[in-house]
């Protein structure tokens, strides 16, 4: 039986975490108090390497300042953080011809990437904008969420035209993404809270999109859910893209799935989540060294990717909002004590209380890739204080009951 002390002690080093390390570190080193936004590209100390910024940061960052104000209360600065995120990105990222966002601009928003087709660029600025409207009441910031949302939600399923210049990503290989699926189904989680009056719609594309993904991707007879598959679900055996397994991203979607099961009264998808979290630690966790791999193939020949083998930020702080979410739901103890080894993992490995927040990239081993990243293009304040917030919140449910 776990103890109510276990679990209040686990809460205080958590929220130690956030409060102390993680956040202070960003609002301290990122935002970019002369031109506006969010700087992502840091050293382990905080020191400038890149004044270039990308969208999915900038979004994120609002989500993650705006998320902190509505869950520890009011806070003055992280909201002047969100803001001007938000801001940055509707006065830059932008493109005028054709309304699709870039994905990385200069300090002062000069466009100097695009994506082929920016889904995830527009998404994480629908969930920044609407976290933002929750914290504010500005409703001007929802209707920014509704618009971009109908915009990119509506053009993935085929409901709108896609851009006439939007190649496909693979010539004659027509895919359907895991990731598209899944990050959709928590989108619309974090609209259904933020635009109340519409929650019956979101909830009913919830159910949508977890269900693509037991349809589509999750694979049961090869014990994993595939990247890539094609546009029926076909397995795409003879391609290395078609076997790509990334179990972090599966244990992102264990827990999306977790809280869309409490969401839609679904029992079927918390019982699918535990298959999924299954699959992903068996095909994931590193017998030897410890940690979550990075990519895995299907059939166990070597991955495509030169990371393959790495250990990742990301991984471990899904795999430990996987486990709290489907203890705090089932009651197993078999998913606390995963929680405990996969927190343990993070503060052994990726928690930096010397300079603040944490490691991005390890080695196989465990030891830090060198020098130290801190933070990229592709590592902001996201991940880490999101599953720190997301613990501290779940525990404190559990201990509330």
């Amino acid at each position: 039986m776990i103890s109510r002390e276990y679990l209040q002690e686990k809460q205080a080093i958590v929220r130690d975490e956030l409060m102390t390390y993680s956040l202070p570190f960003w609002a301290k080193y990122g935002p970019d108090k002369e031109n506006g936004g969010f700087i992502t590209c840091l050293t382990r100390e905080g020191k400038i390497t890149s004044h270039d910024k990308n969208a999915w940061q900038q979004g994120r960052a609002a989500w993650t300042f705006s998320r902190a104000c509505n869950q520890y209360g009011k806070n003055d600065e992280y909201l002047a953080i969100a803001k001007s995120c938000l801001d940055f990105l509707d006065a830059h990222f932008i493109d005028p011809k054709d309304g699709e966002m870039y994905y990385t601009c200069s300090a002062t928003g000069e466009p100097v990437r695009k994506h082929r087709w920016g889904y995830g660029d527009d998404m994480f600025y629908v969930t920044g904008n609407a976290e933002y409207y929750r914290a504010t009441g500005d409703k001007k910031y929802l209707e920014n969420a509704r618009r971009r949302f109908r915009r990119k939600i509506d053009a993935y399923y085929n409901r709108l035209p896609v851009p006439a210049d939007a190649v496909p990503k693979f010539i004659g290989r027509p895919t359907r993404t895991f990731g598209s699926a899944m990050i959709a189904l928590d989108i619309c989680d974090v609209m259904r809270l933020a635009d109340e009056e519409r929650a019956d719609q979101y909830k009913a594309q919830m159910k949508e999109y977890a269900y693509d993904i037991f349809k589509y991707n999750f694979k049961e007879d090869l014990g994993c859910i595939l990247e890539n598959v094609g546009p029926n679900g076909e397995f795409l055996s003879d391609w290395t893209v078609g076997r790509k397994v990334n179990p972090g991203h599966g244990l992102e979607g264990v827990w999306f799935l977790a809280k869309a099961s409490a969401t839609l009264e679904d029992p079927y998808l918390l019982e699918m989540a535990e298959k999924i979290y299954k699959c992903c630690l068996d095909k994931g966790w590193d017998k030897e060294y410890g940690g979550i791999l990075m990519f895995v193939d299907a059939l166990g020949y070597q991955p495509e990717e030169y990371e393959h083998d790495m250990k990742f930020w990301w991984v471990i702080d899904e795999a430990i909002c996987a486990a709290i979410s489907l203890y705090s739901m089932t009651g197993k103890e078999q998913y606390i004590f995963d929680f405990e080894k996969f927190l343990d993992y993070y503060f052994a490995h990726h928690a930096d209380h010397e300079y603040g927040d944490c490691i991005g990239y390890l080695r196989r081993d465990g030891q830090p890739t060198m020098p130290i990243a801190k933070g990229n293009l592709f590592k902001g304040p996201f991940h880490t204080p999101r599953m720190l917030m997301h613990v501290d919140s779940v525990i404190d449910g559990i201990l509330n009951r």
